[in-house]
């Protein structure tokens, strides 16, 4: 049967691909009961490194090791992948003596790998392994060898494609660069510090002051305005509220807010409302946030007081501009 030959089928798939997961599943337990001594060498390796972790492998073990590069980088360990064919065409120059070389090979006996280890070595860059055969080529060369139990017959593979084995090298993998991170102490913040534009690095690094409105679009009304004068203004500015001052305006002291909201209710109550003054049905002393808070601070406040608009005071209590719920949602913060 060729690989282009169409095949029309109506099996039902779920029993035989629930039993690779559980085969996966059972070989992973086996792993997680049988850790080698030597990855608290290579967990000590790398914390101890002045430089790049390089994680280099070919095939599945390549794709492997680019994605614990990049596992390692965003969890606090500076990390690359350096592909071995073009590492021996000029690639090697990325490596320096403080760095680490972390090799995933299943076979051990990758030749491309294998080439470049007397270069690796002329720069004393300490080598670590991780492979299923300990009496291969590389498993001589590296300092430190951490070897993955055995594959039972039937697990691994299906065909000639690793499966098994690759799932179990990414997990140890991951779990030694967790491992680094935990000894750092590296949590939320630095996490988010590397991600800044994954929904936990907006919820942790964005603060007011990087999103708020400032200067003319700001909505400032005087308290002795009138009331048909502050619509004016509101509808202008379009954020559906108005901050009241006293003393004049922009330099007057904020001692209110009249929203739209404010206004429909008066409209109902009162039949002419345009000749109020603002200081007559203003809400005093409205709810504010400093600039330097967290932006889903922000959102939490407006969410749990049922409020769209929050004027933003400085740490000495000046009004210095103005956060809008839309504005939060549209740089995608979410609580």
């Amino acid at each position: 049967m060729t690989i282009k030959q169409k095949i029309e089928t109506n099996e039902d798939y779920r029993e035989q691909i629930g039993r690779h997961i559980r085969l996966a599943g059972e070989y992973l337990l086996k792993c997680s009961d049988n850790v080698p001594q030597q990855v608290n060498e290579a967990v000590k390796m790398i914390l101890a490194c002045r430089g790049h972790v390089a994680l280099t492998g070919i095939g599945k073990s390549g794709l492997i090791a680019r994605k614990l590069a990049a596992t390692l980088a965003s969890t606090g360990t500076p990390s690359f992948y350096l592909h071995p064919a073009e590492a021996g065409h000029g690639d090697l120059g990325m490596v320096t003596g403080r760095d680490i070389l972390l090799v995933l090979s299943e076979s051990g006996e990758s030749d491309e790998i294998i080439t470049i280890i007397p270069a690796v070595r002329d720069l004393e860059v300490p080598v670590l392994l991780i492979t299923f055969s300990a009496d291969s080529r590389l498993a001589g060369l590296a300092d430190t060898v951490i070897l993955m139990p055995p594959v039972g017959s039937g697990t691994n593979n299906v065909g000639p494609a690793p499966t098994v084995s690759s799932v179990a090298m990414m997990a140890l993998g991951d779990a030694i660069a967790l491992a680094c991170a935990v000894t750092r102490h590296f949590g939320f913040r630095e996490f988010a510090r590397f991600h800044p534009c994954g929904a936990l690095g907006r919820r942790l690094l964005f603060k007011v002051r990087d999103l708020m409105k400032t200067g003319e679009a700001v909505p400032l009304v005087s308290i002795s305005e009138k009331v048909s004068n502050a619509l004016f203004i509101m509808s202008e500015k379009g954020q559906g509220a108005v901050f009241v001052l006293s003393g004049g305006v922009p330099q007057g002291k904020l001692v209110g807010i009249l929203t739209d909201g404010d206004v429909r209710r008066l409209a109902v109550r009162y039949r002419d409302i345009w000749d109020l003054t603002v200081e007559d049905v203003m809400t005093r002393n409205p709810l504010s946030i400093i600039d330097t808070s967290l932006a889903i601070n922000a959102l939490q406040q407006m969410e749990q007081r049922k409020v769209t608009i929050l004027p933003v005071l400085n740490e000495v209590g000046e009004l210095t501009g103005s956060i809008h719920m839309h504005q939060l949602l549209e740089a995608g913060i979410k609580s």
